[in-house]
């Protein structure tokens, strides 16, 4: 199973809301021969670290592809540029951001292969695990070996998602 998070709080070009930019990125991915499979709620959830800048929205889909994990995260960032994301500052407002959360269960380091599986900071962040829950109730983390519920349960109530649609 192949999870991506996709996160917005910036509008897009020609003012589209942040939903639509994920809904839009989320389309682009048929170019790239991936093909959607699931896709969870949308989730509205304040900004990670926290700062000023506005609130996302949030959601996970499963997708198939026979793209390794390096040319899916390639396609990915070129979504993203076409989308009008400019990495400027780490963490900044942003369009469209579009995260690999898991590849199939593998474990990689950013030094093997330019890419680190799972993402390393999926297991803190509300805004991931509530919307996985959506698709993929009995997922387990593949190195803590936890699923998404008992992950959740260890956040503290200000990483509670607010399911928006």
């Amino acid at each position: 199973m192949i999870i991506i998070g996709l996160g917005s709080n910036q509008e897009g070009r020609e003012g589209c809301s942040y939903l639509e930019n994920c809904r839009s990125a989320l389309s682009r991915f048929s170019s790239y021969h991936v093909r959607v499979v699931a896709v969870s709620r949308w989730y509205r959830s304040k900004p990670m670290p926290v700062s000023d800048q506005p609130w996302f929205i949030n959601g996970v889909a499963q997708i198939e592809t026979s793209l390794s994990p390096v040319h899916l995260l390639r396609c990915a960032h070129a979504i993203e540029h076409d989308m009008g994301r400019k990495r400027m500052r780490r963490n900044e407002a942003r369009p469209i951001d579009i995260d690999i959360l898991d590849y199939g269960g593998r474990i990689c380091t950013e030094q093997q292969d330019g890419i680190t599986l799972p993402h390393p900071r999926m297991h803190g962040r509300g805004f991931v695990l509530y919307p996985l829950l959506d698709i993929a109730p009995a997922w387990v983390h593949p190195v803590l070996h936890k699923t998404a519920r008992s992950l959740l349960d260890t956040l503290s109530d200000e990483q509670e998602g607010m399911f928006i649609e």
